[in-house]
Formats: C-alpha cells, sequence, structure tokens
C-alpha cells in the first residue's frame, strides 16, 4: 500500500512540477506582450487551469466501465 502511495505521490509532483514549469514559460510569454494580448491569454489559460483542476479532482472516476 504504502509504495503504491509513494509511487502515485511521485507521479503528481513530476506532474506539477512540469506544469510549474510550463505556466513560467507562459508568464514569460505574457510579460512580452501587449494589454489586449494579455487578456486574451489570460482567458485561455485560466480556461486550461480550470481544465487542469476537474481533471485531477475527478481522477479516472469519468471513464467507461463494462458491465458484466
Amino acid at each position: 500500500m504504502s509504495i503504491g502511495f509513494v509511487k502515485y505521490f511521485n507521479e503528481k509532483s513530476l506532474f506539477v512540477s512540469i506544469f510549474k514549469e510550463i505556466l513560467d514559460l507562459f508568464l514569460i510569454f505574457l510579460h512580452n506582450l501587449s494589454q489586449f494580448g494579455k487578456i486574451i491569454a489570460f482567458y485561455f489559460i485560466s480556461q486550461q487551469v480550470i481544465l487542469l483542476l476537474v481533471a485531477l479532482s475527478t481522477e479516472g472516476k469519468l471513464t467507461p466501465t463494462r458491465k458484466k
């Protein structure tokens, strides 16, 4: 049980670190945009963050299961 939990936790932390790196790149990209571009980019980034939070909160509960 504990080994599976450690593996699960390591995969989540790897995923979170990759997400943080992508977010840092987006922030650098946003710094170089105009004001209108920042509004549009913020809208799309916030959509992606909401989708990520929904995916993390469901964690496979929405996968189809076969009835036997």
